[in-house]
């Protein structure tokens, strides 16, 4: 029989299961799009308000920086003015590090000396900040170098962000980090519980549903059971009719040729008592007809012939009587013929 519990679990376990991994998935998915949003929100405002706050000393920078290579860029005067004013800036916000490029892709600034005189001409997020849009990437690191020292275990969200110079043109891009590892640990930790709550708010309907079902299963294991039930006694039953019927065939088929016999019996004794009573009548007429010939009465009769035969003998010799005809015969020798018609006459009116 088919186990719909066992199927009906299985099943819905892998859909619950399906489900729940999709949930969250699509939950994870929105929620880091709304923190990149804000995120990248947050680091746009940071960097309106370094390129505020710079002022003088970065435009004097991006303009000083063409044809200088890495060292000279390292040792100028606005470089080493501006890494105070930045960390005195980045002081107590989530901004872990800055980098600026002019329009060459050249980084005259870093948090990180270090990286002054990189070329960054082909990243992507610095050629769609060149082109006025903001790029935004949210990145996992083992460990980094920020301002404040080295961070490990971190979660960056880095932005290219262009930076507007006159007529609304692009001068330069900055390059901020903002530190988003609260954010991501609250995202994961709360994708858990929607995920759980999901699961036991699906695992409770399913819990209903399995007992629904099962009650189900049983019912209609109760029906098969006395389906079957009634089809094994419906079989007996057949059987026991089958055998009774065969009886009964047996005895009017016995009743029949004892009915035959007793029939066939009967026809042969009423057959008999004919023959007999034939003889005795023939024997009755042939003493007759003796009797009016004169000759001897010694007769005997032939029971097999249709209307009986009878011989006797009239003193010397032997005379024949056919019983059932119109007439008698009768020739020996010595008879009258006289008394022959008388005989036949007699025979006749006796007849």
């Amino acid at each position: 029989m088919f186990n719909l519990s066992r199927y009906f679990a299985t099943l819905s376990l892998i859909l619950i299961g399906l489900a729940a991994g999709l949930l969250g998935l699509i939950y994870r998915e929105v929620s880091v799009r709304q923190m990149t949003m804000l995120a990248e929100d947050r680091n746009v405002a940071m960097a309106q308000v370094f390129e505020n706050a710079l002022g003088a000393p970065l435009a004097s920078l991006m303009a000083a920086s063409v044809g200088k290579d890495a060292s000279m860029l390292k040792e100028a005067e606005e470089s080493q003015a501006m890494q105070a004013s930045v960390a005195a800036l980045m002081h107590g916000t989530a901004v872990v590090k800055i980098k600026i490029y002019n329009r060459l892709g050249v980084t005259i600034f870093s948090t990180d000396p270090a990286q002054i005189g990189e070329s960054r001409f082909d990243n992507p997020g610095f050629k769609s900040a060149l082109g006025g849009t903001v790029l935004s990437d949210l990145t996992h690191r083992d460990s980094m170098d920020t301002f404040e020292g080295a961070r490990s275990d971190i979660d960056l969200l880095a932005s290219y962000v262009p930076i507007a110079g006159e007529g609304k043109a692009v001068a330069g891009v900055f390059e901020l980090y903002q530190d988003v590892t609260p954010f991501v640990t609250t995202l994961r930790r709360t994708a858990w519980v929607i995920t759980a709550v999901v699961i036991g708010v699906f695992g409770l309907l399913f819990f209903m549903q399995f007992v629904v079902v099962r009650r189900a299963q049983g019912i209609l294991h109760e029906q098969a059971e006395r389906i079957e039930a009634a089809r094994s006694t419906l079989e007996i039953q057949i059987d026991a009719r089958t055998q009774e019927l065969r009886r009964s065939n047996r005895q009017l088929e016995a009743e029949v040729a004892e009915k035959e016999a007793k029939v066939g019996k009967t026809q042969a004794e009423a057959a008999q008592k004919g023959a007999d009573a034939q003889i005795k009548a023939n024997e009755a007429l042939l003493a007759f007809v003796a009797a009016k010939v004169g000759v001897g009465k010694t007769a005997s009769i032939h029971p097999q012939c249709e209307f009986g035969e009878a011989r006797a003998a009239f003193g010397g010799g032997v005379g024949r009587v056919r019983i059932g005809e119109r007439y008698a015969r009768l020739a020996a020798p010595g008879v009258d013929p006289e008394r022959l018609s008388f005989a036949q006459s007699s025979f006749r009116d006796r007849r």
